[in-house]
This record gives structure tokens, C-alpha cells and sequence, in this order.
């Protein structure tokens, strides 16, 4: 698929721009992640850090661009 390629390098670029936990990055981070789905290769779908529980919000992890605390996430 054509797009997996233009996909990571505007995820490249956002990390290094933006950093890992910006909005944008999330979203391409998650572009990506559809491409390779679309590709029939989900397994390569890179994971956001909001993926993982520890760092969510509430296990201290700092939100970006927003000043309204984060309720936890239900278990």
C-alpha cells in the first residue's frame, strides 16, 4: 500500500517535532496503525503510549494541551 510509507514519515516527523504524547502524533500514530490494518498487517499498527495503562492520565502522565484533569479510566 502506498499510503504505509507516507503515513510513517509524517509520524517520524511529528514525534520528533511534537514528541511522543502531542495530539497530532497520537492521530498520525493512529493513521498509521489503519494503513497497516488496511494493508493486512495490523501487527506492524505501532501502539500509542495511551495504549498502555500506566500512562494514562491518572498514573501521572502529563495531558497535553488541556487544563481540565483527566478522570481514571473504569476498570
Amino acid at each position: 500500500m502506498r499510503a504505509v510509507p507516507l503515513f510513517e514519515a509524517t509520524l517520524a516527523q511529528r514525534v520528533r517535532v511534537l514528541g511522543d504524547t502531542h495530539p497530532d502524533t497520537l492521530r498520525s500514530r493512529n493513521n498509521l496503525a489503519d494503513a497497516y490494518r488496511d494493508a493486512g498487517d495490523p501487527t506492524r499498527a505501532p501502539l500509542n503510549e495511551s495504549d498502555e495503562p500506566d500512562a494514562h492520565p491518572s498514573a501521572g502522565a502529563t495531558p497535553i494541551g488541556h487544563e481540565t484533569p483527566v478522570p481514571p479510566i473504569p476498570q
